[in-house]
């Protein structure tokens, strides 16, 4: 749950400075931010808020068991 929050205030870190340098109208930053890093940061915080539904979903034993056993393949 840590590493979750860490990113999401990374991700919050970023949109921050992306609006300075929108406010400063340098485009080529706007574009690396968004293309390189910020997509990412979406795209794993989706993955892990997925991972801890479905285990809270399946829950303790056999489901948890099979859980990392798919997360692993």
């Amino acid at each position: 749950m840590p590493r979750l929050q860490n990113t999401r205030m990374n991700f919050d870190y970023c949109l921050i400075y992306k609006c300075i340098k929108f406010c400063s109208s340098d485009p080529h930053l706007t574009d690396y931010l968004e293309g390189e890093f910020l997509d990412e940061q979406v795209k794993s915080i989706k993955e892990y808020a997925e991972n801890i539904v479905n285990l809270r979903r399946v829950g303790a034993g056999l489901g948890e068991y099979i859980f990392d056993k798919d997360l692993k393949d």
